[in-house]
């Protein structure tokens, strides 16, 4: 990781999705959530899990905002890899915690994300935000990735 310059830090690197270090940032996430009575909640079983992306970010600012400040993007792994084929991402995350339609939706996210924490008012929107369908189709294979194939 040195090319980013994350060094030694351990929040500088991948995080897998079974990784529960973030579950006191779940635990806050699903209070201020139950609180507000957000609708997202529900769908879930009335709970976000640690090793989910936003409680990951959530402990990434907390533990290493360096880290955070000097971080380009946070994706999900699956959207990261559809990425690498298509060049665009599948929206894996805007799935956990949202799934807004309209304005005030995603008004009403912004609002919850800056009630948890004033730092996150817009970690919604420098998520990837695109939200395919299980069985849709996230794009053609690039030149790069189709020559690959061939």
């Amino acid at each position: 990781m040195h090319e980013t310059g994350m060094g030694e830090k351990p929040h500088g690197y991948v995080k897998l999705w079974k990784h529960h270090a973030a579950q006191d940032e779940a635990n806050a996430l699903n209070e201020k959530a139950a609180e507000r009575g957000e609708r997202f909640l529900k769908r879930y079983g009335g709970k976000i899990s640690s090793e989910w992306m936003f409680p990951k970010i959530w402990q990434v600012l907390n533990e290493a905002p360096d880290v955070y400040a000097a971080s380009d993007r946070f994706m999900e792994a699956a959207d990261w890899v559809v990425m690498q084929l298509t060049g665009m991402s599948a929206g894996i995350a805007a799935r956990q915690v949202t799934r807004p339609h309209g304005r005030r939706a995603r008004a009403t996210l912004k609002e919850f994300f800056k009630e948890l924490d004033p730092r996150l008012e817009n970690v919604w929107r420098e998520t990837p935000r695109r939200n395919l369908f299980a069985r849709a189709k996230a794009g053609e294979l690039t030149p790069a990735m189709a020559a690959g194939w061939a």
